[in-house]
């Protein structure tokens, strides 16, 4: 009723989740569908059954739209090997982000610093993201006990499922107040210009915004070499990469870059360098836009030849 009600006339959904729930209301109202893949739902699981579920239900909001987007090349490789995809009707559009947006300014970085009593000599390493498996906190907080020895702390920023475990792990590693947990925020640009390093240790990605942001603030990443954010970060230019879920080498990245203060800054305008040129999100509106504008000019075609599915 609602997409009749208000007259839409295309329903692009983003998401495994948001799929299921619009796809088939957009196909009850003959309503050309655009489906934007932010990382396949069918990672790993530990059930081989629910794996192969995942698989099923991504094929079918696959077929059942007439234009899927995928934010890296990696999804849609994938997507295409696996059958999932088809050429003609599949795009890369990658994410964007609005780089004026993350411009570190003193005054964040020093009242964010504040809030935290985080003198400015301290190197401040941040992960942003939801705590959940997915994002690997727990190897963030296993490579934060080796290193002690240096002069930083270190963040983690958001919320979920995982805080009471990660929480009680900080505490098992005697890590105390080196580690804050600040619980979801929506300052973002603010703690990001407070940052000097940050980390995204995943398991895996679709193409990481938070790295695009961290970037755009002309911060070093250190992520692990999955999907997107492999997309995202050039390894000895804009940050370091490190393979998922290895505490140590996590560990001497990050001490890398504690240890080295110009190397930070050089990553950083490298970083902020790459994400204006391509990552922007104006590319990615532009993009978008045509994609929508490709189906309305099919719908009209078809509808005059007596058809109204694109």
């Amino acid at each position: 009723g609602f997409i009749l009600r208000e007259r839409i006339d295309q329903v692009h959904f983003h998401g495994t989740r948001a799929g299921l729930a619009a796809a088939p209301a957009a196909w009850l109202t003959w309503r050309p569908r655009i489906y934007t893949v932010h990382g396949w739902s069918f990672h790993p699981r530990g059930s081989a059954f629910l794996e192969s579920l995942a698989r099923m239900l991504e094929r079918g909001l696959a077929q059942a739209a007439q234009r899927v987007i995928c934010v890296g090349d990696s999804d849609r490789g994938l997507g295409l090997r696996l059958g999932i995809l088809d050429d003609a009707r599949s795009r890369v559009i990658p994410n964007g982000v609005l780089t004026e947006a993350f411009m570190p300014r003193q005054e964040d970085r020093e009242a964010a610093r504040a809030e935290w009593a985080i003198p400015e000599e301290v190197v401040l390493v941040t992960l942003f993201g939801r705590l959940t498996e997915q994002k690997g906190q727990k190897t963030f907080l296993e490579a934060v006990s080796r290193l002690l020895a240096h002069p930083a702390r270190f963040m983690l920023v958001g919320d979920g499922e995982d805080r009471e475990m990660l929480e009680r792990l900080a505490l098992e590693r005697g890590l105390g107040d080196r580690v804050i947990f600040t619980g979801f925020r929506a300052d973002v640009p603010r703690l990001l210009a407070a940052t000097d390093v940050v980390v995204l240790p995943s398991l895996w990605e679709g193409l990481p915004i938070c790295l695009l942001e961290a970037m755009a603030a002309a911060r070093p990443v250190v992520a692990s070499a999955v999907d997107g954010s492999v997309e995202v970060v050039v390894p000895g230019q804009t940050g370091l990469l490190v393979p998922p879920e290895h505490p140590q080498a996590l560990a001497e990245a990050i001490a890398f870059l504690i240890e080295n203060p110009q190397v930070r800054e050089r990553f950083g305008a490298k970083g902020q360098e790459r994400v204006r040129q391509r990552f922007s999100l104006s590319e990615m509106l532009r993009a978008t836009g045509a994609v929508y504008l490709e189906l309305a000019s099919g719908r009209a075609v078809a509808e005059k030849g007596g058809m109204i599915d694109v």
